[in-house]
């Protein structure tokens, strides 16, 4: 992903054999909507969203993808797109430089009963 210029972000992502073998997930530009769009239209809509946010130095190869040197730090997100059933559906792996992002997550709290 760019910025104009910019590398901000490199991002693998990972489907289900019996979700994405020949289909458009497959390839490299999955279209418009991305692969959202491509998992809803084949049935497997997501519905529900996992994310862990890990922070370290990058690897050689991401660090040159992203224009850093490799005493820079990247977030690394690990995402879970899951269906109504639970089935996780994409697990994608974002890689982003800290001094580019700013990460802002906002859940509900569960009132207590009373």
């Amino acid at each position: 992903m760019g910025a104009d210029a910019t590398v901000v972000q490199v991002a693998t992502s990972y489907f289900p054999g019996d979700v994405a073998f020949d289909t458009q997930l497959e390839q490299q530009d999955t279209g418009d909507g991305g692969s959202t769009s491509r998992l809803a239209e084949l049935g497997h809509q997501q519905t529900r969203i996992r994310e862990s946010v890990d922070v370290r130095p990058p690897s050689k190869k991401e660090a040159e993808a992203l224009g850093v040197s490799a005493d820079r730090l990247v977030y690394e997100i690990t995402h879970v797109g899951l269906t109504e059933s639970g089935k996780a559906v994409e697990v994608c792996v974002h890689v982003m430089p800290i001094t580019l992002w700013s990460l802002s997550y906002e859940w509900p709290i569960d009132q207590p009963a009373v």
